[in-house]
């Protein structure tokens, strides 16, 4: 976890969902801080271990013409059977939202000189927005084509905004939309930035995203995404969820 943690990214990542999620376990790193691993003991780690990874948290998913229940007896008779069910109710939970918009700062680690000089150009500004519940189809497909029509490639508004501006050398990793848990994020931002620039960051981004709700953007770029989104639905790869 030092390793995973001395990424810039995963710091930045870990630092956005630590105040965009600060009530449920989004707010958490997940593969434990750092500095707190030692303070776990084994007895700790074993009862959540127990508790957490347990098949009354799995779900079975099959596929093909076999009968449910020849599935069932199979998973009863090679594992479940030797488990007694828990009653635990474990489930990530709504998050709660902020009456205005909260600001944030922090470092992160990076080999620099001795001077101080080194830290100029070296910063992160990123804006995230928490949006609606992934388990809502028409809610993810609306973000996933907002997303798209916004970042998806040089000519989208966002992204070229993000590309072309003075106040960063390039845009942020942190760029796009977070779909896999349970409430939508959507991300952007530039690196290479220093922080008496967030505030102007900030209002060209808003200033960006208005003119995009009001004056809306041409139809064969929102149909040209629309079609990669579909695309994308029906393709079928391996080696993924």
């Amino acid at each position: 976890m030092k390793g995973a943690m001395s990424s810039i990214n995963s710091t930045l990542w870990q630092t956005m969902s630590k105040h965009l999620y600060p009530t449920s376990t989004y707010h958490y790193n997940s593969g434990g801080e750092p500095a707190d691993i030692p303070d776990l003991t084994y007895e700790q780690f074993t009862q959540f271990y127990k508790t957490h990874y347990h098949p009354s948290n799995a779900i079975f998913i099959t596929f093909g013409d076999i009968a449910a229940i020849d599935h069932q007896h199979k998973f009863e008779q090679h594992a479940l059977n030797r488990f007694e069910s828990l009653n635990n109710h474990i489930a990530v939970t709504d998050e709660i939202r902020y009456p205005k918009p909260q600001y944030f700062e922090e470092s992160y680690a990076f080999e620099s000189a001795e001077d101080n000089s080194d830290t100029v150009d070296k910063t992160h500004i990123v804006m995230a927005w928490l949006l609606g519940n992934s388990t809502s189809l028409e809610d993810t497909m609306r973000a996933r084509l907002l997303a798209s029509v916004l970042l998806d490639n040089s000519g989208s508004p966002l992204q070229n905004l993000l590309e072309t501006t003075d106040l960063g050398t390039a845009p942020s990793p942190m760029c796009g939309l977070e779909d896999s848990q349970l409430e939508l994020c959507f991300a952007c931002g530039i690196e290479g930035s220093n922080p008496e620039q967030a505030d102007a960051v900030e209002a060209i981004v808003l200033q960006l995203l208005e003119e995009v709700a009001e004056n809306g953007l041409p139809y064969e770029q929102v149909a040209a995404s629309l079609h990669q989104l579909e695309l994308s639905q029906r393709e079928i790869t391996g080696g993924s969820y």
